[in-house]
């Protein structure tokens, strides 16, 4: 359904799952079928221009842990390390080597190939001087760096050595000549290192052994100077002995003391506050005097309670017995005042203990002190030529190992497979790349449509209503277009006349707008069986969303099912229900609420029983001060009691706030959304708006949805209105609904 001053179609998106994405295909198929005829001749001229290529690849083994030569002696030079990270790393860098550049220029240099015009890519030029030009303009290193590429083989040690070029025989010779100056350049860096190994170590050797003579002359000099026989602590049993007792008596005194002290605090501490039936440290319970105390007093608050409850506190009965409470009070703290000065002498006596304790630990710490001066002092030296001399038979023992090894000439890198001289090329692999370019032109096809369906910020579907949104959703106006009648309806326009989409309804009972329209009918009446809708407020996010439209046309149904219906047109800016109606505006609402007129003279009556219409009257200058009366509610009181149901067509809720301020005197407000027109932004700022109000919205009507499209999931619905129509026989003047 459509305003009469905007045709704009739209559709939803009711589809779900793989449906979903091949309807949003078939909305956009045009632009799709554009992208992927581009993509793929983009492709298939790519494929024409690409060359023809040979490969080749030598296969060798890098070998990660070096020969044990000597048994369980480790290798001198070991470049690997242990580890998955240390092998990976390992391999890495021999990948970096066989690519480097000093090996391509060695490579370049053995097969020549600065004389290789097919390999150097200037076979076609003919004139001499431009083909020595150039081939002087070309990097031939950097171009055998290009050609090469290395692929280690995984859960093994084998890598192989690949070369594509536009010559088999030179992708060969490549790949074997890189295999094998990589691996002789290997082997000169094993031999290198093992000799720089040997030359360090001599130095070493020297070195160490003069340090180790200074350290064992320190270490006499020192005994024979301080006369000492021995100086570890472990050769003095009795005094380790001694302070490892003292220090065990101190601790134990030290806990006994804290014991002591928290107990004393604690009873001095019911002392001083009274509160001695809560005491329940261990002196108190233990003695039996004191319990029996406690439980008299106990025993007589009980029997003051009791009396308290009959007796007035002169009562005889209620003194004796509150002199003796007060007596055995009195019994108890003494009695807890004994208990305390006890143990006050104990913790005295366990804070004297603790002090003597500490002195004498204190001692035993001294003479332990002086005798670990001498034990640090020796230990350092000792140290130090027990570290001397571990190093110098380190170093001794390993120069012996590389005088072993150093004539071995081990070579961790061995060709296992030389390379062939393919037969045939192996690019362009034309089935392959076609495949890819057809799968890339659907992908960008399938991306383009979702990018323009993502650029539609629209609400299109009952889904963007439920899921976004949170309303309820009331049905959806399907889309007509107003046109020439090739069959006269039996209370429409005369032939040759355009159908007003305002009384389509009237005009059209059986037409699927007017099925629709009593869908949202019946929803209404559903909405109100607990508190009656009586009043209902039509608005709209935004301008020419179909508000007027449906208003007239809701009002057109519930007129017809036998209740008497005004709509009113609140809309005091831009008033456009007389219109629809083909009224005059001259006498409505404002000029009853200004007592200008009275409703007789005011409600109009039309074509259709049951349905009246108030106009909104001559337009004033204040209408939102105007709708603020007491005089506007006691007009709608009065109209409530006259009809069974009112329906106010009020602006739209975005551009100004007269919908937000009639929101309170109705039972709740119908939202009008134009399916493909009404912005997502632009309804969340109108839903804020009426419900910080706290506006009652019953829900929203999709309007002018268009049916006939495949997109979406509308397809479905659109046919079951067209056979509503094929069943009625109508011929309705609406959009068609075929595909």
């Amino acid at each position: 359904m459509v305003d009469s001053n905007d045709n704009e179609g739209g559709s939803g998106r009711s589809a779900s799952g793989l449906s979903h994405y091949l309807l949003i295909i078939v909305e956009h198929i045009w632009v799709a079928l554009i992208v992927f005829g581009g993509v793929l001749a983009a492709g298939l001229w790519w494929m024409s221009e690409q060359p023809e290529l040979f490969r080749a690849s030598a296969q060798i083994v890098i070998e990660t842990e070096q020969p044990q030569l000597l048994g369980e002696v480790d290798p001198v030079v070991d470049p690997v390390g242990t580890g998955y990270w240390a092998n990976r790393e390992f391999i890495q860098t021999q990948i970096r080597l066989i690519t480097s550049r000093n090996i391509a220029e060695t490579v370049a240099q053995e097969l020549q190939l600065e004389t290789d015009l097919e390999f150097l890519g200037v076979s076609r030029i003919v004139d001499p001087v431009e083909q020595q030009v150039a081939i002087q303009a070309i990097n031939i290193p950097a171009l055998i760096q290009n050609v090469i590429s290395v692929t280690p083989i995984q859960d093994s040690q084998l890598v192989n050595i690949t070369a594509v070029t536009g010559s088999a025989a030179s992708a060969a010779a490549i790949a074997n000549a890189t295999a094998r100056v990589y691996s002789e350049r290997n082997l000169q860096r094993n031999v290198e290192s093992i000799e720089r190994a040997a030359t360090w170590l001599e130095e070493q050797q020297q070195i160490l052994q003069s340090r180790l003579e200074e350290s064992e002359q320190a270490l006499v000099l020192y005994r024979r100077n301080n006369n000492i026989l021995t100086v570890t602590l472990k050769d003095n049993v009795s005094l380790l002995a001694s302070m490892q007792n003292v220090a065990g008596q101190l601790a134990d005194a030290r806990l006994e003391t804290e014991r002591l002290r928290s107990i004393v605090r604690e009873i001095d501490s019911a002392l001083e506050s009274g509160n001695l039936s809560d005491l329940s440290v261990e002196p108190v319970l233990d003695n039996v005097l004191v319990q029996g105390l406690k439980q008299q007093m106990i025993d007589l608050q009980v029997n003051y309670i009791e009396l308290s409850t009959y007796y007035l506190d002169e009562h005889p009965e209620v003194m004796a017995v509150s002199e003796q409470l007060e007596l055995v009070q009195r019994s108890l703290e003494n009695e807890v005042r004994t208990i305390l000065e006890v143990w006050q002498n104990r913790f005295r006596n366990a804070e004297s203990l603790e002090r003597s304790l500490a002195a004498r630990l204190a001692m035993v710490e001294a003479e332990v002190q002086q005798l670990g001066e001498h034990e640090v002092n020796y230990n350092r030296l000792l140290l130090d030529a027990e570290g001397n001399r571990e190093l110098f038979l380190m170093i001794k023992r390993r120069m012996q190992e590389v005088d072993l090894t150093r004539n071995s000439q081990y070579n961790n890198v061995e060709v296992v497979e030389a390379a062939v001289v393919p037969r045939r090329p192996y690019n362009p692999q034309q089935l392959t790349q076609l495949g890819a370019i057809v799968l890339l032109a659907l992908a960008l096809a399938f991306a383009t449509a979702l990018g323009l369906e993502s650029l539609d910020t629209t609400v299109r579907s009952k889904e963007d209503v439920e899921r976004e949104f949170a309303l309820s959703f009331l049905g959806l106006v399907p889309s007509i277009r107003p046109k020439r009648s090739r069959r006269r309806s039996a209370r429409g326009p005369a032939r040759g006349q355009s159908w007003n989409p305002d009384t389509y309804v009237y005009d059209f009972p059986r037409s699927s707008l007017s099925e629709a329209c009593r869908t949202i009918r019946t929803n209404l009446h559903f909405l109100g069986t607990e508190k009656p809708l009586n009043r209902l407020l039509v608005t709209s996010a935004g301008p020419r969303e179909g508000k007027t439209t449906m208003t007239s046309n809701i009002g057109t149904v519930m007129a017809q099912s036998g209740q008497r219906v005004l709509i009113i047109d609140t809309d005091l800016r831009r008033p456009r229900l007389h219109k629809a109606w083909g009224m005059s505006a001259d006498v409505g609402l404002t000029s009853v609420l200004t007592g200008e007129a009275t409703f007789e003279e005011a409600i109009q009556s039309t074509p259709v029983e049951n349905l009246f219409v108030l106009a909104s009257g001559p337009i004033p200058p204040n209408p939102t001060e105007l709708m603020h009366t007491e005089r506007f509610q006691e007009v709608l009181n009065e109209l409530s009691s006259r009809f069974d149901q009112l329906i106010l067509d009020s602006p739209p809720v975005a551009p100004v706030t007269d919908a937000a301020l009639l929101s309170r005197f109705v039972d709740g407000i119908v939202l009008i959304i134009k399916a493909g027109v009404t912005r997502k932004e632009i309804l969340h700022r109108t839903l804020d708006q009426l419900r910080s109000v706290r506006a009652n919205i019953l829900g929203c009507v999709l309007n002018d949805v268009d049916l006939s499209r495949r997109s979406y999931g509308y397809y479905a619905q659109g046919y079951y209105y067209r056979r509503a129509q094929e069943y009625y026989g109508e011929d309705l003047g609406e959009k068609s609904a075929e595909s």
